[in-house]
């Protein structure tokens, strides 16, 4: 089943993952139990877009989302073909190859004051550390083959947190935690298609002797 909310999707789910880890109601760790950032204060805008107000945000940006360089390994999706009757011809002859992507975040914190980013930050990685996989809040994720979704840390050099930056004009470089999620599967787009084609029929013709 396709749905074209997927990418949305991943960020919702992404975002109420954080929520209650930032928010202070995680019930899967004894601390914290103090709120750093609100649920509304998590927003999906880039640095350039973000617009300030009086309580700490958290940019969740995704900055690029790629087609995964290993799908072709997957096995691919089968189905049967059949004749202008309906008659079976062969089964998995016609085939669909589903899609994965990765997503590629920056995560960057706008706390009130200095100490409150290094707080939001380290809420994160602990997060991440201990559960490296986000909340699957939306049935489309489930329909579409994706059983858990995982998350991964990114290293990145000094020099490609720089070149991202570098495209916010106008915006000082911040403190920011890049991760990737990689794999997620998007449905082909007619897993169930059915292909019709014609019946060849061979007939052998003999001259009969007098």
């Amino acid at each position: 089943m396709t749905h074209y909310s997927l990418i949305q999707q991943v960020s919702t789910s992404l975002k109420d993952t954080l929520s209650p880890m930032l928010g202070g109601t995680d019930t899967r760790f004894v601390d914290p139990t103090t709120s750093v950032v609100a649920a509304n204060d998590i927003v999906f805008d880039s640095p350039a877009e973000l617009t300030l107000g009086a309580n700490s945000m958290l940019s969740v940006f995704l900055y690029a989302v790629t087609p995964n360089p290993h799908m072709r390994n997957l096995p691919v999706r089968t189905f049967n073909t059949h004749d202008v009757d309906g008659n079976l011809l062969d089964s998995g002859g016609a085939r669909e190859q589903d899609i994965l992507l990765d997503f590629y975040y920056m995560i960057t914190p706008y706390g009130q004051n200095r100490n409150i980013d290094y707080e939001i930050t380290e809420r994160i990685v602990q997060l991440f550390h201990r559960y490296p996989s986000i909340a699957q809040t939306a049935g489309a994720l489930f329909d579409n083959g994706n059983d858990e979704i995982f998350i991964e840390p990114q290293s990145l050099t000094l020099d490609e947190m720089n070149k991202i930056w570098s495209v916010f004009p106008n915006k000082a470089y911040r403190m920011s935690l890049f991760y990737q999620v990689p794999s997620v599967m998007i449905a082909a787009a007619k897993p169930e298609a059915t292909v019709y084609r014609w019946k060849k029929n061979t007939v052998n013709m003999k001259q009969k002797k007098n």
